[in-house]
């Protein structure tokens, strides 16, 4: 299982073997539970507007911070990459991070589980609108082994 697009966090090349390895470990008639990102939620979060925050702490520093964001869209790749400057609060100091999403239309999904040897491949809306899901950026496949 993976949950919340973690798939698309991996080059398309990676994302390959993480699904052929689950194939090799999944017992005949099992079944692999992902939750990837749309396209779409790949190519908006590479279109949005610069934004920053203020925090006493978080995902990137455990001390106030400043964290400006940029987002790219990369249109050959069709991948959106944000980058994060974490400006240390007292000193100044900046760390740089990055995340970059490869976007897949659902015939990419499904072609994709094909080829790594899985059958009875459905891919569904998310599970409901709710706190995870607010706008509909992720969908639900399933794919067995036969």
């Amino acid at each position: 299982m993976l949950i919340f697009g973690e798939l698309n966090v991996f080059e398309p090349s990676q994302a390959r073997s993480i699904l052929e390895k689950a194939f090799r470990a999944l017992n005949s008639g099992g079944t692999l539970l992902l939750e990837p990102h749309t396209y779409d939620a790949v190519r908006r979060m590479g279109a949005e507007p610069q934004s920053w925050y203020s925090s006493p702490s978080g995902l990137f520093s455990d001390k106030p911070h400043l964290c400006l964001m940029e987002h790219f869209w990369h249109v050959d790749r069709r991948a959106s990459t944000t980058r994060y400057d974490i400006v240390d609060a007292k000193t100044g100091g900046v760390t740089r991070c990055a995340q970059t999403l490869q976007a897949y239309t659902d015939d990419e999904y499904r072609t994709l589980l094909v080829e790594c040897g899985y059958t009875d491949i459905a891919i569904l809306p998310s599970w409901g609108d709710g706190p995870a899901d607010p706008v509909g950026d992720f969908l639900v496949v399933c794919a067995r082994k036969k």
